[in-house]
């Protein structure tokens, strides 16, 4: 679950959860879009990452490899435009690998 929420004026927000764990998730508001997800790793577990809509889904980002070096910075490649329009949606990180990782979310009501 996110462990930060940072807002900017303009209605930008970063959701940000440290020391992701396999299925952990975050939660778009309402009203909102997925803009971006940048990864920061942390330790020497290396891993594939998917970020979907459900459990272990893939529907948001395709299994991508993780490197084992602590530090390294990468930002996914978003198979589609993630809206939550009406109702809140949950987006779940499956991963072996751990880290920061952080999805930038733009208002769009």
């Amino acid at each position: 679950m996110a462990t930060q929420v940072k807002i900017k004026k303009g209605g930008s927000a970063r959701l940000i959860i440290e020391n992701f764990v396999d299925q952990d998730y975050v939660t778009i508001p309402a009203g909102y879009k997925l803009e971006s997800i940048v990864i920061k790793k942390s330790g020497t577990t290396a891993g594939n990452i998917e970020v979907g809509t459900t459990n272990g889904g893939d529907e948001v980002v395709t299994s991508v490899a993780l490197s084992g070096t602590d530090g390294n910075v990468s930002a996914l490649t978003l198979k589609l435009t993630i809206f939550a329009v009406e109702t809140k949606l949950y987006l779940d990180v499956s991963s072996a690998a751990t880290g920061t990782i952080a999805f930038q979310i733009q208002k769009i009501l």
